[in-house]
């Protein structure tokens, strides 16, 4: 898990991040929208031409989990209070934080869910 340390309290900000597996890199695009007391976000992946749009920041253990057999990472974000990050000082406070995660754990958040569920 890469948790990203540099997430400023600026209401438009690009991150390039490299993944720890395979060296590839995603692009995030975070933008806080004070209209809608929310932060949203961008992600590009160029090496499977993958891009969503506006996505809002939740706290979830994984944002993309639609994706996730297509995507070989995911992101979490995770808030002190279980709520979502609505201010726009929240990560660099501390409040929230995001993470990128590995197929690895995306497969295990994956897993820990189907056995609190019940599912086979």
């Amino acid at each position: 898990m890469q948790t990203l340390d540099n997430i400023s309290n600026d209401a438009k900000q690009k991150h390039t991040i490299l993944l720890d597996s395979d060296s590839s890199r995603i692009v995030l695009e975070l933008t806080y929208k004070p209209t809608q007391l929310g932060w949203f976000v961008n992600v590009i992946y160029d090496d499977l031409n993958f891009a969503v749009y506006n996505l809002r920041v939740t706290t979830n253990t994984n944002l993309l989990n639609q994706w996730r057999n297509k995507l070989p990472f995911g992101i979490m974000c995770q808030c002190k209070d279980a709520q979502d990050p609505l201010l726009i000082e929240d990560f660099l406070v501390g409040r929230a934080s995001l993470s990128i995660l590995s197929k690895e754990e995306v497969d295990l958040f994956v897993q820990m869910q189907r056995e609190l569920r019940g599912d086979d």
